[in-house]
């Protein structure tokens, strides 16, 4: 048996093992970032609708 320690060779990660997961990180972020840009005007349609619509109880309230 020997004593002497054996180093294992270092294992390389090379470019090609990384494309994939840079692709779906890519994906992610258009994703994410489409989903962004339909929320965006949804969100200003809904606090717009919101605001006529107290404009409107407010006026059927007091008579036009």
């Amino acid at each position: 048996m020997a004593t002497a320690k054996q180093e294992l060779p270092a294992k390389k990660v090379s470019r090609t093992n990384k494309t994939p997961l840079l692709l779906v990180i890519g994906g992610i972020l258009l994703l994410v970032g489409w989903l962004v840009s339909q929320a965006v005007p949804a969100w200003q349609a809904a606090n717009s609708l919101l605001e006529s619509q107290a404009r409107a109880e407010s006026l059927m309230a007091n008579g036009l």
